[in-house]
């Protein structure tokens, strides 16, 4: 959620990017999948992640706000996710 080398959170995305130099299978590579709570249920691409056997959490999203102002939500629901399944 950071630039490597500055404590500045990158403004201008909200999602996770990766790159790679072949196809990656979602399929058993997904855990854990936040949302905009938006996109509950019914939503296509919220039952395309529940397909793939991912978890889905979701944090409140407003408009008028830049991405980064949700981030410590997210991190919020990522430790609790991480605590509930006995990582941390």
């Amino acid at each position: 959620m950071g630039i490597e080398g500055s404590n500045a959170h990158d403004k201008r995305a909200s999602t996770v990017e990766m790159a790679a130099s072949h196809n990656v299978a979602l399929q058993d590579n997904i855990d854990l999948v936040i949302f905009p709570k938006q996109y509950l249920e019914g939503n296509p691409l919220h039952d395309a992640v529940v397909a793939l056997g991912a978890e889905v959490e979701f944090y409140d999203w407003q408009p008028n706000k830049a991405p980064d102002e949700f981030q410590e939500e997210i991190m919020k629901i990522v430790l609790e996710w991480y605590e509930r399944k006995g990582i941390l």
